[in-house]
């Protein structure tokens, strides 16, 4: 009887985490997609990087 509530939990815990990451990946690359507005240091390197690269 436990160890089946372990198991239902761990999949309700996995589902969870699996489903946030789904939404919270494009979240973070929508940010580095306009670089006149960077909207924290993560974008700012992005566009840095994007911005050498070009000029290479």
């Amino acid at each position: 009887m436990k160890a089946t509530i372990i198991k239902h939990s761990i999949g309700k815990t996995a589902l969870a985490l699996l489903t946030s990451a789904a939404f919270m990946f494009p979240m973070l690359s929508w940010g580095a997609q306009n670089c006149d507005k960077p909207n924290n240091d993560f974008d700012d390197l992005y566009c840095l990087k994007v911005y050498l690269a070009d000029k290479s």
